[in-house]
């Protein structure tokens, strides 16, 4: 599931390929998807750019992680805030949040979660009608909350500053406040109650080497962690996680959007 829904994407619309665009949106992505594959190891995770002043991201069953100019844009040079909304997309395929909203009433194709920072407005990729129909479909609030939660551990983990996230809520309520995209923000505001949350979460984090020590799926992705990071591994511990610093480990390839042929289900 999902090659065909990133074949549609890839025809569709404007695609960016710029390279070095791709190399840092890459760099960026690559140690978490390190992390996310000690939760859920049988996707292969890929990301792709796409050109359109929206700010927005979203992901589609089988690992495929999708990013709007008009978001890097707005994020700008933080490499720490590019990375928690990436991680926060990753977490929604790690939780398959996706697939718990699928219906065969309700879908053909493939469900897009739009970054549920402040939408419930997802796009329906109908492989048998036009694409980029928009459906109202939701994610649970508490789906929401749980990619901000996960997304932050892998973002900390692979060596980024969380409050990332928290300075791109602060992009979002200037949005929010001077009415530039209402539409992103009416069905589903970004809450106090949810930018409080991300904090104590990021609390949590730095007080328990990076981990929810109440969470089983947390527990569980730290003893793979400790595996990884024994001497034998080529992999090291994130020494600077929650720093500030973005990781040093060198580039891998960019992956174009429409080459991959591999990928497990959301």
């Amino acid at each position: 599931m999902g090659k065909r829904e990133n074949d549609e994407i890839v025809h569709s619309q404007k695609m960016d390929y710029d390279p070095v665009l791709n190399a840092r949106v890459q760099r960026i992505a690559s140690p978490i998807f390190e992390q996310a594959q000690l939760m859920r190891s049988d996707v292969v995770y890929k990301i792709a750019v796409i050109d359109s002043p929206e700010v927005n991201a979203f992901s589609i069953p089988g690992g495929w992680i999708y990013l709007y100019t008009g978001l890097i844009n707005k994020v700008g040079t933080d490499d720490d805030a590019l990375a928690c909304i990436i991680g926060h997309e990753t977490a929604h395929v790690v939780r398959r949040h996706v697939v718990k909203q699928m219906s065969d009433e309700d879908v053909k194709g493939a469900l897009v979660s739009i970054l549920g920072l402040a939408t419930a407005n997802y796009t329906v990729y109908n492989t048998a009608d036009t694409l980029f129909q928009m459906d109202q479909l939701h994610f649970s609030r508490e789906d929401e909350y749980e990619a901000d939660k996960y997304g932050l551990m892998f973002a900390y983990n692979a060596g980024y500053d969380p409050e990332g996230m928290i300075r791109f809520f602060s992009k979002l309520e200037k949005l929010e406040k001077g009415e530039q995209d209402p539409a992103y923000m009416e069905d589903h505001p970004l809450t106090r109650n949810r930018i409080d949350r991300a904090k104590a979460l990021i609390k949590e984090l730095r007080a328990n080497s990076g981990h929810y020590p109440d969470d089983v799926d947390s527990a569980t992705a730290a003893a793979a962690q400790n595996v990884e990071d024994q001497p034998s591994s080529t992999n090291m511990p994130p020494s600077n996680a929650g720093s500030g610093s973005s990781p040093s480990s060198a580039e891998t390839p960019v992956i174009p959007a429409q080459m991959p042929s591999t990928g497990g289900t959301n």
